[in-house]
């Protein structure tokens, strides 16, 4: 059995401001006083004593908000509007002399040396992970702040293992298989991590096992992503700490960015007001998944950092009644967290012992997947051959361009060609025409402006299928050149 940790290191700290006793009722003289700072945001809010444990508490909310109407009602007072919103500037005053970061979900503690998961149940208790063991911490040395559409994780068996969870997944290939146990260790691993993307034809399993895999981690009201939550998606990567996206269709260039940018880290300036010119960011680096018939787009930058998984339709023996698998799985939750729990200790333990060369471009991803292989069972080499074929997968997903298939069959026509951006997007839309390549806004370039940014995009795949794409200069146009070699195409279509 894990031994278990104790002593946190995030107790109270600077001096709070004289203000209403906010125990529990009838209030204890021995309970600790409430703790008033602002988080990365710049947002004010309140540690506060409930009953046996800390709750962080926004102090704008409602919860906070009605915490202070039942002290101030207990201490006599009568809770005006004003008098409330009084009392919360001064709160709000003596926060901003203290700083903390608040995380969702799970966060690196001690300087990356352990990790902690927040269980977001009604105790507020958190798991804190180390290479040696882990189990549950009564002071974090991490906050954490809580959504509504979050749901509790169970009460971890330390006995279980995580390869249990492909018993309740669709079908997958072996290599498939190490992928997604791997990336279901990673997810609470707060590194830059692919975007993993179940693709096949309707019946096939994507959405359970998106649904499946995102309950084990990071269960929630709202399990499954539609396009709605596309509309604002910085606010959804924020506020979901496992995004899944269920049959995604098209994605616009900006979704797509967005998606990239959420699987590496990013930071996006927003005014708190539209009446005011106050600032605040917002930060993310998320798992993501994305599941559908076919990748949204075909844009080398997402597909690059894309773990894409091909599942087949499902045949009638295969398929199962689906409240009979959820009631199963809730049976086995505890024992697949425990089994996740365990696999990240032993990940952690392996991670500096594993070599570091040969690593594909989502490199943190890579090291970590190797250790987490070694922690599953697997080897490295095992990893690293599902990691080619996924490469593989990334081009002929972004060969699929219709962009990219129109300047392989003019290359081909061609065998050396050389004009401006002009005359090269007029002579693609006819080679599109010709051979009946539909071309649509999300995909196909407008002006010769926007060709000129897609070759970028493009250049590497196409030199994978032996078309070198250059862009000569002269003092009167920008000038595209493309050389064909067939020999190349030959090897890249074997």
């Amino acid at each position: 059995m894990t031994p278990p940790i104790k002593n946190g290191r995030c107790g109270n700290s600077p001096a709070t401001p004289p203000a209403l006793d906010f125990g529990t009722e009838p209030a204890f003289e021995n309970d600790p006083k409430p703790v008033f700072f602002t988080d990365q945001y710049g947002t004010a809010w309140c540690r506060v004593w409930n009953r046996d444990h800390y709750e962080t508490l926004r102090l704008r909310s409602k919860p906070f908000r009605h915490r202070l109407i039942r002290a101030m009602v207990t201490a006599g007072e009568r809770p005006s509007r004003s008098r409330i919103n009084e009392q919360l500037d001064v709160f709000e005053a003596f926060a901003y002399d203290n700083r903390r970061d608040l995380h969702n979900r799970s966060a690196w503690c001690e300087a990356g040396r352990s990790l902690c998961i927040d269980l977001a149940d009604d105790g507020w208790r958190v798991i804190q992970v180390t290479p040696v063991g882990w189990g549950f911490t009564d002071d974090p040395a991490v906050l954490f702040r809580r959504f509504v559409h979050q749901k509790p994780l169970p009460e971890p068996d330390t006995s279980g293992q995580l390869g249990e969870l492909l018993a309740f997944l669709p079908p997958l290939r072996e290599p498939d298989q190490l992928l997604v146990l791997t990336y279901a260790v990673a997810a609470p691993i707060p590194i830059p991590r692919p975007i993993l993307m179940p693709l096949g034809p309707q019946g096939s399993g994507k959405s359970t096992l998106c649904a499946l895999l995102r309950r084990l981690v990071d269960p929630s009201q709202a399990e499954l992503l539609g396009r709605d939550a596309r509309a604002d998606m910085p606010q959804t990567f924020y506020r979901h700490a496992f995004p899944v996206f269920d049959n995604a269709d098209a994605f616009t260039g900006q979704e797509s960015d967005l998606f990239c940018q959420a699987a590496t880290g990013r930071a996006i300036d927003r005014r708190q007001l539209y009446t005011d010119g106050e600032e605040y960011l917002l930060s993310f680096m998320r798992p993501v998944m994305i599941n559908g018939l076919r990748p949204p787009t075909n844009r080398p930058d997402l597909l690059d950092r894309s773990l894409i998984i091909e599942l087949d339709r499902l045949t009638s023996d295969q398929r199962r009644y689906l409240g009979r698998l959820e009631a199963e799985f809730q049976a086995a939750h505890p024992r697949l967290f425990g089994g996740l729990l365990n696999a990240l200790q032993r990940t952690l333990e392996l991670l500096p012992t594993v070599p570091t060369d040969g690593l594909s471009r989502m490199a943190d991803f890579h090291r970590l997947g190797r250790a987490a292989a070694l922690a599953l069972g697997f080897s490295i080499q095992a990893f690293d051959d599902a990691m080619r074929e996924v490469e593989a997968r990334q081009r002929r997903g972004a060969s699929d361009n219709p962009l990219t298939a129109a300047i392989l069959l003019f290359a081909r026509k061609q065998g050396q060609w050389q004009g401006d951006l002009p005359a090269f997007l007029e002579r693609l839309a006819d080679t599109a025409r010709a051979h009946q390549i539909r071309r649509s806004p999300e995909n196909w370039p407008d002006t010769p402006i926007g060709l000129g940014r897609q070759l970028k995009q493009l250049s590497t795949i196409l030199a994978e299928h032996g078309v070198t794409v250059s862009r000569p200069r002269n003092a009167r146009a920008r000038l595209v050149r493309l050389v064909y070699d067939s020999a190349a195409d030959h090897a890249a279509e074997l």
